[in-house]
């Protein structure tokens, strides 16, 4: 692959996961089901890749990913299926509608032929593509990880749900602690353990871990503190496994610019 097919490649994935994570919030992405809502988001992903690449005589690549990203949203939302399976599956085939764009545009020489380089990288040198690696490896390891965790413990969520209502008792509601205060420890966590492994300090890992087990482990012996705590491990072990695999591919990416 050309140097600037890597850069193509990399401006659109950037959009995408900045599109797909960063900027819609999460009061836009409960209401992607709405049309007018749903084609925002596809612009803004689609703008977002054309502004990245800076290659402004390829205007059939915003067009592509827009009209794509619109289907693909659009069916995602018909089916109303949320699990961990549907959550890959819609990315795996977002992600190959990308890859197959910039394949379509090497083998059929789209790419002027005085242009050795996108806008950005011209002007900024490789350093503004680092960038883009960089904020794209944060959204998918804090945000993605948000969506892609929440989905793998709803049964156990579920499962608290109904002890509670079997229960059917004000201790065991406030018991949950905040709405969205697991979300944001989630968030937060993914966050450290990103800047510890590009820093260099992987073994501060350790003193989160540590951090996390002695003010969110409590008393295990009923039945419904026990469920939590399970919960509680089940969850951590999965936000930290999945921050340490995306901090450690991020750098990777890095390594090889």
């Amino acid at each position: 692959m050309s140097e600037i097919a890597k850069e193509i490649l990399i401006c659109l994935l950037a959009a995408h996961f900045l599109g797909d994570f960063v900027f819609p919030g999460d009061s836009v992405a409960a209401r992607k089901t709405r049309p007018l809502i749903l084609f925002k988001h596809a612009f803004i992903v689609a703008a977002s890749g054309y502004f990245f690449c800076g290659i402004w005589d390829l205007w059939q690549i915003p067009l592509v990913i827009f009209l794509t990203h619109s289907l693909m949203d659009h069916m995602k939302a018909k089916s109303k299926e949320e699990s961990v399976c549907a959550f890959i599956l819609d990315q795996g085939v977002h992600l190959a509608i990308i890859a197959a764009i910039v394949i379509l545009i090497v083998t059929t020489k789209m790419i002027p032929i005085n242009k050795p380089s996108t806008l950005w990288v011209e002007v900024l040198g490789k350093g503004f593509l680092k960038f883009l690696i960089l904020v794209s490896g944060l959204a998918v390891s804090i945000k993605g990880g948000g969506i892609l965790i929440g989905l793998a413990v709803k049964p156990f969520t579920d499962e608290l749900k109904k002890e509670q209502e079997r229960k059917n008792s004000d201790e065991a509601l406030v018991s949950r602690g905040f709405e969205r205060g697991g979300k944001i420890i989630g968030y937060l966590e993914r966050g450290m353990i990103f800047l510890f492994i590009l820093t260099g300090q992987p073994g501060s890992i350790g003193f989160l871990i540590a951090a996390k087990s002695i003010f969110r482990f409590g008393e295990i012996k009923e039945r419904q503190n026990r469920l939590e705590a399970e919960y509680i491990i089940i969850g951590t072990l999965m936000s930290f496994g999945y921050g340490i695999f995306i901090a450690y591919a991020t750098q990777f990416f890095l390594s090889k610019l």
